[in-house]
């Protein structure tokens, strides 16, 4: 069944008057930077809320988990069935004479021995999962760390040394992992940056608790799974600005179809409501 709305006056359309909905939200957050050895307080900078303060999707977040947990599925479990298995296919008892249920071969799923019944076997576990739901999951589980105050930028992330033993010294001197103390495995941080150095890459592949990832493997895998099981997230401004400009949200262009639509069309004419989704009285301003 079809509904309708009447379309404004087109007198009222020529005085602009029919606006977008002006969101009562800043368009930006803020944010501290810290100095990577010192932890001190350096700048404070501003964050696109698009990226870093977008809603928290649960239901969104789920999806993109079990689809990379499906992807990390090797898939090379393997059973044998009936022809198989070793054994012999001579019938085993006779067929009438016992008074009991016929049988034939020893290789039987019944047997100590026999095949599996609908066994797995190997395959791939893969499943697909849309682009545009994948950029949200990462941009709801960033916009979570900063929500939860695990969010930490630095000015950069460069170490003077590829010792271990370094790197977790400077690690125990800041306290961006406040459960460490009750973890035995250690800190819980993932770390993130533009690009890789030898150093900061050599210092914390020993640590199993401790990731390195650039931007660009985050998008290309949609690692929304890394960044929710690590306690902390730590990344540098450049890499605040790489993820603000490839995971922002393109500007909708619903809007301005309809507003051109609006401006375009005689008054007195009738739309289906199912072309219109927006009520023109809600671009009144």
């Amino acid at each position: 069944m079809a509904f309708f709305c009447k379309v404004l006056p087109t007198s009222v359309l020529a005085k602009g008057l029919l606006k977008a909905a002006v969101s009562p939200f800043s368009r930006t957050l803020q944010a501290w930077v810290h100095d990577f050895y010192t932890n001190g307080l350096t700048d404070l900078i501003e964050l696109d809320r698009h990226v870093f303060g977008a809603p928290l999707r649960r239901d969104l977040l789920h999806r993109v988990v079990v689809w990379q947990r499906d992807l990390m599925r090797q898939g090379t479990h393997s059973t044998k069935n009936r022809s198989e298995v070793s054994g012999t296919s001579r019938k085993v008892f006779p067929q009438k004479g016992r008074g009991k249920a016929r049988m034939r071969s020893r290789r039987a799923p019944q047997w100590r021995g026999g095949g599996r019944a609908f066994g797995p076997h190997p395959r791939s576990h893969r499943t697909d999962l849309q682009r545009k739901v994948r950029e949200f999951g990462l941009r709801s589980a960033i916009s979570s760390k900063y929500m939860q105050d695990q969010l930490v930028i630095v000015n950069d992330l460069i170490l003077n040394s590829h010792k271990t033993k370094y790197f977790i010294d400077v690690l125990h001197q800041h306290s961006w992992d406040k459960l460490v103390d009750e973890r035995k495995s250690g800190h819980s941080i993932l770390f993130i940056t533009t690009a890789r150095t030898r150093n900061f890459e050599l210092a914390c592949r020993n640590i199993k608790t401790v990731d390195y990832f650039t931007v660009q493997e985050i998008l290309e895998a949609s690692d929304v799974y890394n960044i929710l099981r690590h306690e902390a997230m730590v990344i540098d401004r450049a890499a605040v600005t790489e993820f603000e400009l490839l995971l922002k949200p393109d500007e909708s262009p619903f809007i301005v179809k309809h507003i051109n639509e609006f401006n375009s069309t005689p008054s007195g004419i009738l739309y289906p409501q199912s072309d219109i989704l927006i009520n023109p009285g809600n671009f009144l301003k």
